[in-house]
């Protein structure tokens, strides 16, 4: 008979290899299911030797605290194993920084449209198969713990307890996240837990330098010039998630675009063909369309250091104006810090998703008067049925195919957005303005696989190929023809997001020391053999 000791040391031992399987699942996910060589195999054999020594003060504790410690552990695994398996599945990774980023900067509207966009039959079995694979190995599994494994899982916490003090040690020098992080981050709820305290530090970091440097701009003004000529109205109308494939103005074979194909046959729509975002999340690519940040400088200081749009234009005497249906400003994120030191800002959208048309009220042309103006839509970002409303479901959404339906709800999110993006257009018609709309990124629609959606996991053509188009007033040509000429002769050059400040400040006749003409389309020096690299490391 075995006694009350021996089935303690049971209960954690079977504790121990249960973690051990979902750690070692989620470190494979990571890895994208290519754990070889001596590095990654020496990491997971070291953190599976701190894991050992955690459970064994787990088993030392009282039987009651310890177990209750133990069962705590295993069901946050549990929800850590569901997790990271379905970003396997969707993104070919585990949950990452970039995704937490994207997390930490969510509102819960968009939230309810992630959960939606992905709940299908796919998260259904990622959580039956967990629940199913631990309750199996709870039922089937009742190990004996013998003198002999006793002595070798002695020998293995003491092993542990030996590496834990190496990392303590090692913590407290230049070279800890280097050599120790992958060891400690073999745990996965530790690996979270420290993901997520950096994630939560950097923004804070963020919002603090990016303060500091606004105060350095107003006490020491941007020096820059501007054109004797300037344009009245200069209007950035930001969209989200709207790939160009699926616009019939770019070849598209619905009609998702009628108001703005049917304008592109004037001359006051100038449509540029060969676009690509520099990155294809909305947080990564932001601070890229609207500082001087490019993945050529980025590693030399960060994109919140760094002169921005609206700075250029508050600097030059404009009235700067934010407009935006995504997140409130009170939210750390890149295009809430410059909504923040605007002259005017409105977000429309609190505690309830809105329709871009909540934006359409507050959209005013000036006269006289030189005002620069963003304008953030949510487009056509998920779940896409909540993008438009009752009249705008051109497309049948009722097919019994997944993918069918979901490539309607997108394409109707698309023609909804068609009606916005020509409403904004119309309202400059009357006065001397320049409308250029640019996606922050695109979106995949099942055309390579399974995947819908978007993220810096997964970089396709579809996720970074973004529409850009420029709209021009009647009065806007005949006040500057020249510039007008130069728009028309570059819609067919190769292009990347990260150079959209470049363009803009040459547009406006801001001029400064840091423009570069070899980044602005419109100019004679521009570099069309520039490599254009998506996410810093992706190639479109």
């Amino acid at each position: 008979m075995w006694g009350v000791k021996e089935a303690k040391r049971g209960v954690f031992f079977k504790g121990f290899v249960y973690l051990a399987i979902v750690y070692i699942c989620i470190y494979c996910f990571s890895l994208k299911l290519s754990a070889t060589g001596f590095v990654p195999i020496r990491n997971a054999f070291l953190g599976l030797s701190m894991l050992a020594s955690f459970v064994w003060v787990l088993y030392i504790l009282p039987s009651r605290l310890g177990k209750w410690l133990l069962n705590a552990l295993v069901g946050v695994s549990f929800l850590c194993l569901i997790v990271d398996t379905f970003c396997w599945i969707y993104f070919d990774t585990s949950i990452n920084v970039a995704m937490l980023f994207a997390v930490f900067e969510t509102t819960l509207n968009e939230g309810l449209g992630f959960f939606q966009l992905y709940f299908d039959w796919k998260s259904v079995l990622v959580v039956l198969g967990s629940i199913f694979f631990t309750w199996l190995y709870y039922r089937l599994y009742h190990p004996r713990i013998g003198k002999s494994l006793s002595i070798v899982c002695s020998l293995f916490v003491l092993f542990g307890w030996i590496n834990i003090v190496i990392e303590i040690k090692s913590a407290f020098s230049p070279s800890y996240s280097y050599y120790a992080r992958q060891n400690v981050n073999f745990i996965e709820p530790l690996r979270l837990l420290f993901s997520s305290k950096y994630v939560l530090g950097s923004k804070d970091e963020m919002k603090k330098a990016f303060q500091e440097q606004y105060k350095a701009m107003m006490d020491n003004p941007i020096k820059l010039s501007l054109a004797s000529n300037p344009i009245e109205n200069i209007v950035l109308l930001l969209g989200e998630s709207t790939q160009r494939g699926h616009m019939a103005i770019y070849g598209y074979s619905r009609a998702t675009t009628p108001n703005l194909s049917r304008l592109s046959q004037t001359k006051n729509l100038l449509v540029f063909d060969d676009v690509i975002s520099a990155h294809t999340q909305t947080s990564t690519s932001t601070p890229k369309i609207f500082s001087l940040t490019n993945y050529e400088n980025e590693k030399d200081k960060p994109w919140y250091q760094m002169h921005n749009i609206v700075s250029f234009f508050r600097a030059a005497g404009y009235s700067t104006i934010w407009l935006s249906n995504q997140e409130p400003s009170v939210y750390v994120t890149p295009a809430g810090m410059l909504a923040s030191i605007s002259h005017q800002s409105t977000f429309v959208s609190k505690a309830k998703q809105q329709y871009d048309e909540e934006l359409l009220p507050l959209v005013e042309s000036k006269n006289e008067q030189l005002q620069f103006m963003v304008i953030h839509l949510i487009g056509t970002h998920g779940a896409y049925n909540e993008r438009y409303p009752t009249g705008f479901g051109k497309f049948d959404a009722l097919s019994t195919s997944i993918k069918e339906r979901q490539r309607s709800l997108y394409d109707n999110a698309v023609f909804y957005n068609d009606y916005i993006v020509n409403e904004i257009f119309q309202k400059f018609s009357k006065s001397d303005s320049i409308v250029i709309y640019l996606s922050d990124h695109g979106e995949e629609i099942y055309e390579l696989d399974d995947f819908i959606g978007h993220g810096e996991g997964r970089i396709t053509r579809f996720t970074c190929e973004v529409p850009m188009l420029v709209y021009v007033s009647d009065l806007f040509i005949q006040k500057h023809p020249k510039l007008y000429e130069k728009l028309k002769a570059s819609i067919h050059r190769p292009y990347m997001s990260d150079d959209l400040i470049h363009t803009i400040l040459e547009i406006a006749g801001i001029e400064t020391e840091e423009f570069d003409p070899t980044r602005s389309i419109i100019n004679e020096k521009f570099n069309p053999q520039r490599t254009r690299i998506v996410g810093g490391g992706g190639w479109c």
